[in-house]
């Protein structure tokens, strides 16, 4: 039975191959292309990842972090989509009934996350442009107050009258700056732009964060003297 078993196998052991050396171009190559499009990416959201200089550090690396990640992460998912359809071809399976299904599955999805894709699309570029961070004093859609909270989702806004307000990312139209926190408390007031490039900040402002900060890695310096 062994016997006639490997006599059987051998005429599709070629075949077998084939379709082998067929899925492991297949993955290198769009490892490549996956690889080669996060660096050109990376280099892409360079270009505005800096302009914060003034902000605090936590809150720039956090930033910065999720600028690179995020497209980055569309990118692969849509290489690896295409890729994977490629290696599904090369098993057989008939690609266009699969490329319609596909299709007509992401429209149904995508038309019931629509609100919520440009929520994260509005958050990225707010984000991308620096229009507002934790601590800001702003006013948006007639609504004054602090950002509490910015995320790709929301912005959580605290008003003078302590309430806060959830203004989700594509209702936010109009934004008039009022102060820019630069995230640090230097003698129980934020320092000058020249006061900040000359000293490390010495407390995190407690509460207020893309994803809250932690206070515990803030390093508490003794205030100055007071002449």
């Amino acid at each position: 039975m062994n016997e006639i078993s490997l006599r059987a196998l051998i005429p599709q052991l070629g075949t077998l191959l084939f379709i082998g050396a067929r899925v492991l171009l297949i993955a290198v190559a769009f490892e490549f292309i996956a690889w080669y499009a996060g660096r050109r990416l990376a280099a892409l959201t360079d270009s505005f990842s800096k302009v914060d200089q003034h902000r605090e550090a936590q809150w720039r690396q956090t930033r910065r972090n999720t600028l690179r990640r995020v497209p980055r992460f569309v990118a692969r998912f849509l290489i690896y989509t295409i890729a994977g359809v490629l290696v599904l071809g090369v098993f057989g399976v008939p690609l266009m009934p699969l490329a319609l299904a596909f299709g007509g599955v992401a429209l149904m999805v995508g038309a019931g996350l629509m609100p919520i894709l440009r929520d994260y699309a509005q958050g990225y570029f707010l984000l991308a442009e620096d229009s507002i961070a934790p601590g800001d004093a702003v006013t948006i859609n007639d609504h004054v107050g602090t950002v509490e909270k910015f995320s790709l989702r929301a912005i959580w806004l605290r008003d003078e009258a302590d309430c806060q307000h959830v203004l989700s990312n594509r209702d936010v139209r109009d934004v008039t700056i009022l102060r820019k926190s630069t995230g640090v408390i230097v003698d129980g007031r934020e320092p000058e732009e020249s006061e900040i490039e000359e000293d490390k900040p010495r407390k995190s402002r407690s509460g207020v964060a893309f994803d809250p900060l932690d206070e515990q890695h803030a390093t508490p310096r003794p205030p100055k003297a007071r002449q």
